[in-house]
Formats: C-alpha cells, sequence, structure tokens
C-alpha cells in the first residue's frame, strides 16, 4: 500500500489559523477606534457558496473560521502586503516601525455574534488615511485567504484523488481474486449466479444418487464416478463460498467508497469554482459611518 498523507479534510479556517497565528501581533490590544470612524467592510460567509446540497457547518466550525478570518487580519504577512501599497505607505512614512505601529491600530470586529460582516478600522490617522489603510488591510486580507484557500483546496483534492485511486486498485484486484476463485471452482464469480449454480449442483447430485440406485454394472460405475465429482465439486463450492462472499462484501464496501471521494471530488470542483466565504462588501471612505 502507498504512503500518503491523510486526506485533507481539516476545513479552511484552521488552515488559516495555523497559518496566521505565527505571525499575529494580535497578542497586544489595539488601539480604540471610533464606532464612527472610516470602516471596511468583509464579507465572512458561515458556510460555503457550493450549488450542491450539503450539511450545515456546526457551530464550532462557523466560530472558529469567523475568528481566524478576523486574526487574519492583524497577520504580518497581511499588515506587511498592505503597507506595500502606496497609499498605506504613505499614511504611515512617518512612522519608525510601520508594520508594529499598525497592529496595534487595526482592528477587526463583528457587529455581533451571528453577523457575517467584519469591520476592519484603523486608529489614529485622519480620516483619509484611516479609510485607505483600512482598504489596504482588508485587500491584503482576502488575498491571503484566497491564497490558503486555494493552496489548501489543491492540497484536499490530491489527497481524495490518491485515495480514489488506491481504492480502485484494490477493487481491481479483489475483483480479479474473486474471479479467479470462481474459476478454479467452475463456477460464475457473481453472487446470484453462483448460488444457482450451487442449487443446481445440489439437484443434479440429489438425481445421480437416484440414478446410481437403480444402476447396475457399468451404468452403475459412470453414475458414481458422476456422483463423486459432484459431490467434489459442491465441497469446493461450500469451501469457498464464505470467502466468496467476504471478497464480495469488501467489493461491495470498495464501491461505495470510491462513489463516495467521487462525490468529494465533485464538491471540491464545485467550491473551488464558487464564490469564495470572504469577500469585499464596501471599501472604507474618509466619510462617517
Amino acid at each position: 500500500m502507498s504512503r500518503r498523507r491523510p486526506l485533507a479534510l481539516a476545513a479552511v479556517p484552521v488552515a488559516l489559523a495555523s497559518a496566521g497565528a505565527a505571525y499575529l501581533y494580535a497578542l497586544q490590544p489595539a488601539a480604540a477606534v471610533p464606532a464612527d470612524g472610516p470602516v471596511a467592510l468583509l464579507l465572512v460567509a458561515s458556510r460555503s457558496f457550493s450549488p450542491l446540497p450539503g450539511p450545515a457547518p456546526f457551530p464550532a466550525e462557523v466560530d472558529a473560521f469567523r475568528r481566524a478570518q478576523a486574526a487574519l487580519v492583524r497577520s504580518e504577512p497581511v499588515l506587511n502586503a498592505a503597507l506595500r501599497t502606496p497609499a498605506a505607505r504613505d499614511a504611515l512614512k512617518g512612522q519608525a516601525a510601520p508594520i508594529a505601529w499598525l497592529a496595534a491600530r487595526v482592528t477587526a470586529e463583528y457587529a455581533d455574534p451571528a453577523s457575517e460582516v467584519l469591520r476592519v478600522r484603523v486608529a489614529d490617522l485622519p480620516p483619509r488615511e484611516a479609510a485607505a489603510v483600512a482598504n489596504a488591510v482588508a485587500a491584503a486580507t482576502l488575498d491571503e485567504y484566497h491564497a490558503h484557500n486555494r493552496a489548501a483546496q489543491s492540497l484536499r483534492r490530491k489527497d481524495v484523488e490518491n485515495a480514489r485511486d488506491e481504492v480502485r486498485q484494490k477493487l481491481g484486484k479483489r475483483r480479479a481474486a474473486v474471479a479467479e476463485t470462481a474459476r478454479a471452482a467452475g463456477l460464475p464469480a457473481t453472487a446470484d449466479e453462483y448460488r444457482a449454480a450451487v442449487a443446481a449442483l445440489y439437484q443434479e447430485q440429489a438425481g445421480l444418487r437416484v440414478a446410481t440406485a437403480g444402476a447396475e454394472g457399468v451404468r452403475a460405475r459412470a453414475c458414481e464416478n458422476a456422483l463423486a465429482d459432484v459431490e467434489a465439486r459442491i465441497r469446493r463450492a461450500e469451501e469457498e463460498g464464505p470467502r466468496l462472499d467476504a471478497a464480495r462484501a469488501e467489493i461491495g464496501a470498495l464501491v461505495a467508497a470510491e462513489a463516495t471521494l467521487g462525490a468529494e471530488l465533485v464538491r471540491i470542483d464545485f467550491e473551488m469554482n464558487s464564490r469564495p466565504r470572504v469577500q469585499f462588501l464596501k471599501p472604507s471612505t474618509a466619510e462617517p459611518r
């Protein structure tokens, strides 16, 4: 059996939280931001926009995803990317340590626990500059999310493909083994045909027993030989039957697994081509909100 990574079925928020955690400046509290100051709005959807039906995510998964996106806003990769934009760089050009300064002043908060709108604000800047930097941070957050999300989905797809290929290989081997065992027993490979053939052998056995009892001489010996051959085939069928039944059950489980993995690939493809769960709703302006 090939050695491969376990299926990457962990949710994207976990990957994003792990990726951002090593760089978070969020350990220090951000400065208070006026509630009516410039704000950039991000949509953080509670579930995928894939058109395929599926179970609703658990509340804990939704909460973890929301918290991961809020933390991502203040991660070092996002702040670095934001400060590479001309507007943000100009707004903070007087700061000796712009990333640390920004990390202490950017906030990402939801209006309430059930809200899907993440509000990104920056404190201690004039409204115009605060709006420009908030937009830069929000845009960098989207870029970082999309990069991690795409990578995680590609990894999941590759792992599911590998798992399906492994199942298909096992399926081919099991089917070949069943066919070979049945052929050696002189019986069909499919379960229904196998049972019908065994039933026919028992009928033939019964007929030969009657024929043997009423036969004499050469005919009796021919009937006895034929009966011995049929009974040997019946014994072989009875010995191989349980093993073949177990192998067929395993084949059924493998077929089901192959179908499940195929459906998972379809779902991943739809998700990769659907609207992302994190989107820019509205850029910040210098106007109070």
